[in-house]
């Protein structure tokens, strides 16, 4: 009788679980980027606090390091042509080390000296992002697509967690825990074997136009963030600047028109357009609530990024929704997941519109007894969050699977999500703090003339204030409630501006979800009718 041997299930399984850990090495190197593209504006607060920044030249950090990292893609298929795709995704380690530490190490540098050294992280940060998928098996296709939808937004809570290492909100542990983690990766990197490599696109004509575009993308900047700080078109640098940043992009654009593959344009508007929009829904709300947390409620780094947990949470179950269709019913959601997606995120923004409108901000006596003003929290803002991240994450991954129907237009145009993605993350920064600045002006200005339109309520509620603080024993009860119904104006205010940009960004979700219904129902009637169809 023949005797049968049976391998042991777990000696095998551990090394091959071994083997598939260390094949992914590059994945943790692309994690280590994704993380930091966001992760670090968790510490603005703090770091504004220290420096004596305002909040637009602390975002100028972050459209900076995100601009860096959309001009060094473009440039990344012309680079794959002359030097290894390894090699490069360890100088891209190298260089996002660099930049972080020079952010976490000169703790007094100029603002100058920050910018420098985020835009060294993101030249990084671009290489890595673009380089290290080259260095993996087909197998880790999706990780890669889902790190770059979920990982942005979890990125405050992984930097928060390293901000209060000690217990505190040190800004300058966001900044050091980037770099000391890019070196992490960099040396597993170093003693990785050599591997065969999935070679890079050609690039399609030469780069002439990315200096201009890098000069244009400067002078955008500079208008986003400073503009309002300086007067607009009433500073003489802002109107250069504008000149400047103009006539830099239309050269650009001129320079680069020879090498647009308009077909694929033709095909893909909708991918890069989406894209853009969900790269600026991404990380602006993941902004709002940063700001939101530290203007209105006071909290610290941690809580802020309790926050905003629920965006990635809820992006993280809009993916494994399409994958469960996808694997389930074998389909892609394109359009159609694509329409669900920005439904939901619309659903999302009119959740949190109505809960920040409808809060109960005119109760005067809060400030007294909390001595703060009363806005709605985690719990109160979870749903919402959650439905956002959801809409979010099934709007982006239905136009990942969205595929050219030729594959050599779709290696063309698939590396330009990417940088959409970017740029529509980059001007979030800037949109979102002319948004807090113009749009605090407008709503105090509001709120402000109650005292004129509704003087015998805003009387009430002063003798509210003066008799509370009075029976507590206030010694100065007329000057402290006159202080307090001045707090309560700017709160409204504040509150209101957030209200506003809920309200807007439901707007645009709606619109687009339009738009792509109706190319949707325009390419139904274009596909030719099936055989047998009356």
């Amino acid at each position: 009788m023949a005797r049968t041997t049976e391998r042991p299930f777990l000696p095998d399984l551990l090394p091959r679980a071994w083997d598939f850990v260390i094949a992914g090495r590059p994945l943790l190197a692309l994690t280590t980027v994704w993380l930091t593209t966001a992760g670090h504006t968790m510490n603005f607060r703090e770091l504004g606090i220290a420096q004596g920044w305002v909040t637009a030249e602390l975002f100028s950090l972050q459209t900076c390091l995100l601009f860096s990292i959309a001009l060094t893609l473009l440039a990344c298929p012309a680079w794959g042509q002359r030097f290894p795709c390894r090699g490069l995704t360890q100088v891209g380690l190298a260089l996002l080390a660099i930049g972080s530490l020079l952010n976490g190490t000169y703790l007094h540098a100029p603002l100058s000296v920050f910018l420098a050294g985020r835009a060294i992280a993101g030249v990084g940060s671009g290489l890595v992002i673009y380089f290290a998928p080259r260095l993996l098996d087909p197998r880790w296709g999706t990780a890669t697509a889902w790190a770059a939808i979920i990982l942005p937004t979890a990125g405050p809570g992984v930097i928060s967690a390293a901000s209060m290492f000690q217990g505190v909100s040190d800004w300058e542990w966001g900044f050091l825990f980037e770099g000391a983690f890019a070196l992490f990766c960099l040396v597993l990197l170093l003693f990785q074997a050599d591997r065969r490599e999935s070679p890079p696109p050609a690039p399609q004509g030469s780069l002439a136009y990315l200096p201009c575009l890098v000069l244009g993308s400067a002078a955008l900047l500079y208008c986003l963030h400073w503009g309002q700080l300086h007067g607009w078109l009433e500073s003489f640098d802002i109107v250069i600047a504008a000149a400047l940043g103009t006539f830099a992009l239309t050269l650009a654009l001129v320079l680069g028109w020879p090498r647009l593959d308009l077909v694929a344009l033709k095909e893909n508007w909708i991918r890069l357009l989406l894209f853009f929009y969900g790269g600026l829904c991404q990380f602006f709300h993941g902004y709002t609530m940063n700001v939101y947390g530290g203007l209105l409620i006071n909290f610290s780094t941690w809580q802020r990024s309790l926050l905003i947990w629920w965006l990635p949470l809820g992006i993280a179950t809009g993916l494994s929704l399409a994958q469960l269709v996808r694997r389930r019913w074998n389909l892609t959601l394109d359009l159609p997941g694509t329409i669900a997606g920005l439904l939901i995120l619309a659903f999302g923004l009119y959740l949190s519109h109505q809960r920040t409108i409808d809060w109960p901000f005119w109760q005067t006596l809060n400030q007294v007894d909390l001595n703060w003003f009363q806005a709605p929290q985690q719990w109160e803002l979870a749903p919402s969050r959650f439905l956002m991240g959801m809409g979010i994450g099934l709007l982006m991954i239905a136009m990942d699977n969205m595929v050219s129907p030729d594959p050599e237009r779709e290696e063309k145009i698939r590396p330009f999500l990417v940088v959409a993605q970017f740029f529509g993350g980059g001007i979030a920064a800037g949109l979102f703090v002319n948004w807090l600045m113009i749009g605090h002006q407008i709503q105090y200005s509001y709120s402000a003339d109650r005292d004129y339109i509704q003087a015998e309520e805003m009387a009430d509620r002063r003798t509210l204030l003066r008799n509370e603080l009075a029976q507590a024993g206030s010694p100065a009860p007329d000057y402290a409630a006159e202080v307090l119904q001045y707090r309560a104006v700017n709160y409204e205010a504040d509150n209101q501006v957030f209200a506003d940009i809920y309200g807007k960004f439901i707007v645009a979700s709606v619109s687009l979800a339009g738009l792509c219904l109706g190319l949707l129902a325009w390419k139904r009637l274009r596909s030719p009718p099936e055989p047998g169809a009356s």
